[in-house]
């Protein structure tokens, strides 16, 4: 939805706010391919600790795989939900993460 999509950059002022971080303190296998993570989320100029779990698998080219969703309140993060005109929106922002790490050559 471009008018909720153009309200929430508006909210989070990406532009004095462009990057999150996620300062990683520990990792835990907990199964074949699931690592249990926690951290210190920085977004919006705000810190949080959070958990969370994701999925880590090697590609037949040996590239590594990382994936992970979460769903964060932007409430915990100073922010109020948008309003597209009448409606209040939901403050939780499904957050989905793929990282893939090849090897140098």
């Amino acid at each position: 939805n471009r008018f909720y999509d153009a309200e929430l950059l508006r909210r989070i002022e990406a532009r004095r706010f462009p990057v999150a971080t996620l300062d990683l303190r520990e990792c835990a296998a907990i199964g074949d391919e699931e690592v249990a993570l926690e951290g210190d989320l920085t977004f919006h100029g705000t810190t949080r600790r959070v958990e969370g779990s994701v999925t880590v698998s090697v590609r037949p080219d040996s590239a590594l795989v990382i994936r992970g969703e979460q769903v964060f309140d932007i409430r915990d993060f100073g922010m109020q939900p948008p309003r597209i005109l009448t409606l209040r929106v939901h403050p939780a922002v499904d957050v989905r993460v793929r990282v893939v790490a090849e090897r140098e050559t």
